[in-house]
This record gives C-alpha cells, sequence and structure tokens, in this order.
C-alpha cells in the first residue's frame, strides 16, 4: 500500500493504540480498543483499520494473534499529528517544585 494520508478513522484507531502502548508496555488489541473506547465499531473492524496501519508501516504485530504496537513511524505520526500539549496549571507548577525541592 503505497504511502497516503491517513483517514480521520485511522487516525482515532493510531491514537488510541500509542496511548496504550505507552500507558501498558503491551500489545493493543481490537477488542480491547471497542470495550476502552466505547467505539461504535465492531473489533473486526478495527483489526481491517490496523490492517491498513500495518501496511502503511504505522504499527505492527509480534505474531500472528498478538495486538499491535506502533513503530517508529507510527510514534513520529503521533507526535507530529495527534499528541495534545496543554500548559500545566499552577497547582501542576506547584506539585513539580516541591517533588524537586525534596530531592535536592
Amino acid at each position: 500500500m503505497a504511502n497516503r494520508e491517513l483517514t480521520p478513522r485511522e487516525k482515532v484507531i493510531l491514537n488510541y493504540i500509542v496511548q496504550e502502548f505507552i500507558t501498558t508496555a503491551t500489545p493493543v488489541g481490537s477488542r480491547y480498543l471497542v470495550r476502552k473506547y466505547n467505539l461504535n465499531l465492531s473489533p473486526a473492524t478495527v483489526r481491517n483499520v490496523m490492517a491498513d496501519l500495518e501496511d502503511l508501516g504505522y504499527i505492527w504485530h509480534p505474531h500472528a494473534s498478538a495486538g499491535r504496537i506502533p513503530t517508529d513511524k507510527g510514534y513520529r505520526f503521533y507526535v507530529d499529528n495527534l499528541l495534545e500539549v496543554s500548559d500545566l496549571s499552577e497547582a501542576e507548577k506547584e506539585t513539580i517544585k516541591k517533588c524537586c525541592k525534596k530531592q535536592k
């Protein structure tokens, strides 16, 4: 499959895969995504999207029955296009300052 722009559905699923893999460090399955994020899709539909993302090089799976893992290309797309960065609240800043002072 040639490089092309990802569809909105592919972006959503890739976003969830990367977030879950960062959090759990385990391959992410279609059924898990459908349940956790209340997707109005069947696990089979999510698997088809995952197969497309794999063909495009954004994810891979370590063996046939495993969930998917982001590739370097998948992480790069996540950071450049999907990651939402916001400023820290004053409370978060204070917590960080307190933690840093304790370590000195």
